[in-house]
């Protein structure tokens, strides 16, 4: 379990910008192990693989540039 909470810091340290610094830590839900990532910023947009998204519902979607100035 250390390794894939190491995994997971590395691949949002690796791919998100500007630099987050989140808690990653196990939780247990309905007898399930599961993983819990938060993080708090300011430093509005971020960009996950050099794009920025906007969560609709239960889907990440890309943002386009004329919504981004917005």
């Amino acid at each position: 379990m250390k390794k894939t909470l190491r995994d997971i810091s590395n691949a949002i340290s690796n791919h998100i910008e500007p630099k987050i610094f989140p808690v990653i830590d196990r939780v247990v839900i309905e007898n399930k192990i599961c993983i819990y990532v938060k993080f708090d910023g300011a430093d509005l947009p971020y960009y996950a693989y050099g794009r920025s998204y906007i969560r609709v519902s239960d889907a990440d979607k890309k943002i386009s540039a004329a919504d981004l100035r917005e």
